[in-house]
């Protein structure tokens, strides 16, 4: 295996990646000049092009003082503002943004407005002053040298709002002066879901995770006051980013002695979170068993044992049952040791008993099925779904399995030109993995934690040697608060993106029913021409932000014109 990841890694930089047929679209900057003045210039930016505080950007044309976005309804959708002092800084600057105003009189409110700045951290990866990525949210801030000072501005589009034009006059006010611009936002005639389409898991860690000083800032909370009282503010926030948690707790179990099985004791607790994260929109990840492995025991029985094999195989029975019977096990899965195939080496692992442990969790129930972080390999037959390193994926691999009957989600990802999550790529590939996972029938992404903050990342953005950004989306504020990061808005818009694919494919197979063929083929041609830019899962050097914002309007504008027809 140590072998085969360099190949794998020669060969897939080597793929071709362009279809001999395939006519690039035209690369078209999205920015353009919105307001000058003789201290600045105010310029406008789409949210998929990362602005470096020294990049050189040529502004084309006259300034134009309209910023445009466009939304579904149930969706998030951002621009920046970037202002270029024309000295060496203009002092203080900060964004006053109006309710949107809309047909009829129709109204966003200001709260569904967030703006902050683009804030530079010192990731090793980056220039000295820093690479964008924290949005710490919106207060002033000091654009006190040369360059470019990025604003990141984004619109909730609330569900019951009326589809047209909607206007917001926009303030930058700087110690120097202000400039001025009208947002202008059209929101489209559909919804997107509250449940997100494609499957997504991520751990959710709590202080145990955590450096002493960041502990701290929230107050230092104990295990299980953070999972009922700090873990829901995150989850709910994931929910807006259409990222699942991995686990919302586990059920209260326990061995009874007298009746010699496994029982579940008072569910209330476990059922007033499990309903609010599924209220949420969150999928019911990790099925609910205390997890056991990596552990000397289970529910009292010594690891390896027959009453440990005994006591796993009730629990995950009663388990199934239970959640059967409220409609929450199908898409649960269960996740109970981690990249045996990965770290074999490097980790031994009792592979006999891991075998036997999930043919024991098989046989418990029909509706169960194994789910590993692995790439796929005979030493572990038991699993049903896998979970492939990004670095490791092919399609070979995904058709392979897929014809097999199991499912292949992908994760992570840290290494160009694939799409990833590492600070230093560019904004395109964190959106990519929407667009990806949709074209080649991916079936889920897993990044494996938002808040891993063994140092603070604000400070230290690198974790040992891993890439800047590798264990944490969010960033932890003195204050028992979090700030998102660029990187997780723009995998939310991806997904978002995907949705904008299924309810496309939905209305096709509408119009199959309705016996309207040609709205049909019409609608799977949109698809086909909207993800023609995404060449292969190693292209992300060849998209451009246009590619994007283009494809997802044509969808959109598809999508419209499929449900009037078949109103």
């Amino acid at each position: 295996y140590d072998d085969g990841a360099v190949i794998d890694f020669y060969i897939d930089n080597l793929r071709a990646t362009r279809d001999p047929g395939y006519d690039p679209p035209e690369v078209r900057e999205v920015r353009h000049p919105v307001a000058s003045a003789d201290f600045a210039t105010l310029w406008a930016e789409g949210a998929c092009r990362k602005v470096g505080r020294t990049d050189e950007v040529d502004l084309p044309g006259e300034a134009d003082a309209v910023v445009r976005m466009f939304s579904a309804r149930n969706e998030t959708e951002a621009v920046q503002l970037v202002v270029t002092p024309a000295g060496e800084g203009v002092g203080e600057v900060s964004l006053e943004v109006g309710a949107l105003t809309g047909p009829g009189g129709a109204v966003i409110a200001a709260e569904n407005v967030f703006w902050s700045q683009v804030y530079n951290v010192p990731a090793r990866e980056g220039p000295p002053e820093g690479l964008p990525d924290a949005l710490p949210g919106s207060k002033p801030f000091a654009a006190d040298g040369p360059g470019n000072w990025p604003v990141w501005l984004e619109v909730y589009v609330p569900a019951d709002t009326p589809a047209g034009d909607y206007s917001a006059p926009v303030t930058v006010h700087t110690g120097a002066g202000d400039l001025s611009c009208e947002l202008a936002l059209r929101v489209w005639d559909f919804d997107l879901p509250v449940k997100q389409s494609l499957r997504t898991s991520t751990t959710i860690y709590g202080a145990w995770g955590w450096s002493e000083e960041i502990k701290g800032w929230f107050g230092n909370p104990e295990y299980w006051p953070f999972l009922r009282e700090q873990q829901p503010v995150f989850a709910e926030y994931l929910a807006r980013c259409r990222l699942s948690p991995s686990s919302i707790g586990n059920l209260p179990m326990k061995w009874d002695e007298d009746k010699g099985e496994v029982v579940i004791g008072d569910t209330a607790d476990f059922e007033k979170y499990a309903q609010m994260y599924l209220d949420m929109g969150h999928h019911m990840d990790h099925l609910p068993v205390p997890y056991f492995f990596d552990r000397a025991g289970f529910l009292g029985a010594n690891k390896g044992t027959p009453e440990y094999i005994e006591r796993i195989g009730q629990a995950y029975k009663v388990a199934a049952e239970w959640l059967d019977e409220r409609g929450w096990l199908e898409g649960s899965y269960v996740y109970c040791v981690d990249e045996v195939v990965v770290h074999k080496a490097s980790t031994p692992r009792d592979l006999d008993l891991l075998n036997r442990v999930l043919a024991t969790i098989h046989a418990a129930h029909p509706g169960i099925r194994t789910f590993g972080a692995e790439s796929p390999s005979p030493i572990l037959p038991g699993i049903d779904d896998w979970c492939v390193n990004m670095d490791s994926f092919s399609l070979a691999l995904l058709d392979e399995q897929h014809a097999l009957g199991s499912k292949v989600w992908w994760y992570n990802g840290y290494k160009s030109p694939r799409p990833g999550m590492r600070i230093a790529a560019r904004a395109v590939d964190h959106r990519a993995i929407g667009w990806m996972s949709y074209k080649y029938g991916i079936d889920g992404y897993l990044i494996w934690t938002v808040n891993r903050w063994t140092v603070n990342p604000w400070e230290v953005p690198n974790s040992g040697r891993s890439p800047a950004g590798n264990a944490y989306l969010l960033y932890p504020n003195p204050d028992g608060t979090f700030s998102p990061s660029l990187r997780i808005v723009m995998l939310r818009d991806g997904f978002e993106d995907y949705e904008y694919h299924v309810l496309l494919a939905g209305l096709a197979e509408r119009a199959k029913q309705a016996g309207n063929a040609d709205l049909a083929a019409e609608c799977e041609r949109t698809i086909e021409q909207a993800d023609a830019f995404v060449l292969s899962y190693d292209n992300c050097p060849h998209i451009q932000p246009n590619f994007i914002y283009d494809a997802r309007r044509l969808l959109a504008e598809q999508i419209e014109k499929a449900t009037r027809e078949l109103r």
